[in-house]
């Protein structure tokens, strides 16, 4: 009933395996971002891009970016939150994979970033609407807590630190190659248990 302490609920809430799915799939989806926030530009200069070309491939994401924090309000009277997560999330591998496969190709390039919205804004708006499910009222402030702490800090340190070490392989090639495969974990985790089937 009511008449739980907030804390302890929350917990229990946390420890459900679609809500603790959703927070493995989250902090995976960091993780996957690793190569691109450290290195991205590093990666595509060695490319022989210029700074005007990836000027426009960063504005790019971002325009894609705005018009999907804009337009999601209408995604979600269609689609349930969880699997515009699950879409997110495997856009991303692809855009990983597609970044270490054809970095000289500028159209793939460019689509890559242009799914930017997608693997970012979707994803982080999605996430927003399923700790609103997950955690109502008070609860939810503890929820985007414990979000950003697991996905943005420890998924966006550790993905850094993983880019890192896996850098010197291929020229960074190898890096995204394990991102992608980090978003793919993320997508399956949360296509298998995040969704409520039941219904």
């Amino acid at each position: 009933g009511n008449h739980t302490p907030p804390v302890q609920g929350f917990w229990a809430i946390v420890r459900r395996p679609p809500v603790l799915a959703f927070f493995i799939a989250a902090f995976l989806a960091q993780l996957s971002f690793g190569p691109y926030y450290t290195f991205f530009s590093i990666y595509m200069e060695h490319r022989g891009y210029g700074t005007a070309m990836l000027g426009l491939m960063w504005t790019v994401g971002v325009v894609f970016e705005v018009a999907v924090f804009f337009l999601i309000a209408g995604f979600f009277r269609r689609w349930d939150a969880s699997w515009l997560l699950i879409v997110s999330m495997a856009s991303a591998a692809l855009r990983w994979w597609a970044t270490a496969l054809w970095p000289e190709n500028l159209p793939v390039m460019l689509a890559a970033q242009a799914t930017h919205c997608l693997g970012f804004a979707a994803f982080f708006a999605s996430a927003m609407q399923l700790l609103a499910r997950y955690f109502p009222g008070k609860l939810n402030g503890h929820g985007q807590g414990l979000f950003y702490g697991f996905s943005s800090g420890l998924g966006g340190v550790l993905g850094a630190l993983v880019a890192g070490q896996l850098w010197r392989f291929g020229d960074g090639k190898v890096a995204f190659i394990a991102g992608g495969c980090f978003a793919l974990a993320g997508a399956v985790i949360a296509w298998w248990f995040v969704p409520e089937r039941r219904k």
